[in-house]
Parts: structure tokens; C-alpha cells; sequence
């Protein structure tokens, strides 16, 4: 019973244990921040990280809906589109994207980058094409409040 004592408590351990952990995750950041450096960056607008959720719906100008809504969660935003991280591929052209602020508020977009990204997750990159009327999707507009951080 006293060596686990003594083991939990020994500062010296405690402080190797923590070294150990950070060595990994530093590895994992400098590997990630590699990769950003040496890719070719032809990006228009500077990419905000954000994480939210967003609801997500295929999309067509006839309104008709083939998929049910997914929620998903932002990566990184910018003026021009945004990154989603997502639960399945998505294999439409167009999607609503609805987002929560101050109210909801819908944004079409084409599907540009749609990549695993490993463990069942997908990186979806849409480009934002036009803000649509909330009044246009009732059905997805209840479902909006779930994206409201008072809603839980």
C-alpha cells in the first residue's frame, strides 16, 4: 500500500509522466504543422478555426430533399467557405449548411473537398454560394434550435 502511495505522490514520476505525454503531442503538432507548411497554399481568404455545430441538408433550387439533416461540427471558416468535420461522406453537389446565431441562419454552398480523414470521420470542404430564406425549410428550421448553446 505504500509503494502506490509513494508512486502516485513522487513528483519526480508524476513530472516524467507529463514529459512523456508531452513529447507525443508535440510530435503530432509538428507533424500536422509540417504538413500545412510544405503544402501549396492557393487559398483566397485567411481560414478562421472555429468549432460549432452546423446542421447539414442536401440542397436543391426545387427545395426537394433526398437525405435527412445531419449535425455535424466546423473545422476552420473564411469569407469564402468553410471546413465540417462529418459522420459519413456527403454525395451531393449543394448543401445547407445551418448555422445558430442570434437565431438560425442557412447558407448554400457546392461541396468542393469531401476526404476521409480515418476512425469514420470526413472532412467536407463547401464553398458558400448564397444566404437562403430560414422560411424556405420549416421542417429544418425547428431542428436549428439543437445548434443553440441554451438548447442543452
Amino acid at each position: 500500500m505504500l509503494s502506490v502511495i509513494r508512486r502516485c505522490f513522487d513528483p519526480f514520476n508524476v513530472r516524467q509522466k507529463k514529459q512523456e505525454v508531452w513529447k507525443c503531442l508535440r510530435r503530432l503538432m509538428d507533424n500536422s504543422a509540417a504538413r500545412d507548411l510544405c503544402a501549396t497554399n492557393h487559398r483566397s481568404f485567411t481560414r478562421i478555426p472555429i468549432c460549432r455545430p452546423v446542421l447539414l441538408q442536401p440542397y436543391t433550387d426545387d427545395h426537394e430533399v433526398e437525405c435527412e439533416a445531419t449535425f455535424a461540427v466546423t473545422r476552420d471558416l473564411c469569407d469564402d467557405g468553410i471546413a465540417i468535420i462529418t459522420r459519413q461522406p456527403l454525395d451531393c453537389p449543394t448543401i445547407l449548411c445551418a448555422f445558430w446565431h442570434e437565431g438560425p441562419i442557412f447558407i448554400s454552398g457546392d461541396i468542393r473537398v469531401c476526404q476521409s480523414l480515418g476512425g469514420g470521420f470526413w472532412i467536407v470542404g463547401v464553398q458558400f454560394t448564397e444566404l437562403v430564406p430560414t422560411a424556405n425549410f420549416p421542417e429544418l428550421r425547428a431542428q436549428t434550435y439543437h445548434l443553440s448553446p441554451e438548447a442543452e
